[in-house]
């Protein structure tokens, strides 16, 4: 039916803080099927992420059966349990409202998109939010500086370095996947500082790299992030 009834959806999300409340507010569901992979076994706990989007999919369809998992952060094992124990209930709807980096996306690799292709192989609708992230979020192909010998990329006319503050006491994290053929590990992943000294570099062998750098204070500072060839383009 237009309303759900009859099927089984199931929300996979890192924080259900707030539940019960919402369930004893008859935002939700009396009968909604929980379980965390989280140390503790804790539901309610990080955020109402997770309850809001079972909130916004109950608004839609009040007549489904509802299931919910809770996983740890960028969690593999995690996800693949909550995958399997979806099979395993018969579930015919997922929702996904997590952002991964770093997964393995562009090659269908790694233990979320291994997780999600046997969720479909079982006849599982799996649906992955996008966008969130749209304003922290670069895309495009190489520019060579040109300067010869180490090639650094050029984000905007000939700035190879993409500039923000991070603020006291926080942390940045940036994140590097590109489509590569033939694969080999052609970039390196630089975050500096406004005097050249090295804060992270991701120099792996793998088609990804992640860098990181948590101000330590008191005041922010200007960070450049920087992208290194090590094959001709």
């Amino acid at each position: 039916g237009k309303d759900g009834s009859g099927i089984k959806i199931a929300v996979i999300d890192y924080s259900f803080d707030s539940l019960s409340e919402v369930i004893g507010a008859g935002g939700l569901p009396n009968l909604i099927d929980t379980t965390s992979y989280v140390s503790g076994n804790l539901m309610q706990y990080g955020g109402t992420h997770g309850t809001g989007c079972l909130e916004a999919i109950y608004d839609n369809a009040p007549g489904a059966t509802y299931y919910a998992y809770r996983i740890a952060g960028s969690n593999g094992t995690h996800f693949g349990a909550a995958i399997n124990d979806c099979i395993a209930e018969g579930v015919d709807i997922i929702s996904i409202s997590l952002g991964p980096h770093n997964e393995g996306w562009a090659d269908d690799t790694g233990p979320f998109c291994t997780a999600v292709i046997a969720a479909c192989n079982a006849g599982i609708l799996v649906f992955v939010s996008a966008g969130n992230e749209a304003f922290n979020h670069w895309q495009g192909n190489f520019v060579d500086d040109g300067g010869g010998g180490t090639s650094w990329h050029v984000w905007s006319g000939t700035d190879i370095g993409n500039n923000m503050t991070v603020d006291s006491s926080k942390t940045v994290t940036v994140s590097l996947q590109w489509n590569s053929s033939p694969p080999g590990d052609p970039y390196d992943l630089f975050l500096v500082n406004s005097n050249g000294t090295i804060l992270d570099s991701g120099l792996g062998s793998n088609s990804f790299e992640s860098v990181s750098f948590t101000n330590p204070g008191p005041s922010d500072t200007l960070v450049m992030v920087l992208i290194r060839a090590n094959v001709p383009n």
